[in-house]
């Protein structure tokens, strides 16, 4: 995927897959019928609820409390976890939080 590609915050864009590492785990939007598509401009999910799909094994990604300062979305089907800061707001900010670690 080009930068040219990424959508921004503030975009209507659809979502496009987000790179969580090198080696090519993606998180994938979660669809629900009678809903709009996500875009990076919509608010993260709560604790407890799916944040997206893993493109590895397409288990539901859920969102756990880790620290007082991290959430963590774990996949429902293979377990494998990714941490990232509670203050992130939209998927947007998360997109942005993994780009330095890819």
């Amino acid at each position: 995927m080009t930068a040219a590609a990424v959508a921004t915050p503030d975009s209507e864009t659809p979502f496009e897959p987000i790179s969580l590492t090198e080696s090519g785990h993606k998180l994938l939007a979660i669809e629900y019928l009678g809903m709009d598509p996500i875009t990076d401009k919509d608010r993260l999910p709560p604790i407890g609820v799916a944040i997206g799909i893993h493109a590895h094994c397409e288990g539901r990604m859920i969102v756990h409390g880790a620290t007082k300062l991290v959430n963590a979305m774990v996949c429902d089907r293979c377990s494998i976890r990714f941490e990232f800061a509670k203050a992130l707001e939209t998927y947007g900010d998360l997109r942005r939080s993994f780009e330095f670690r890819t």
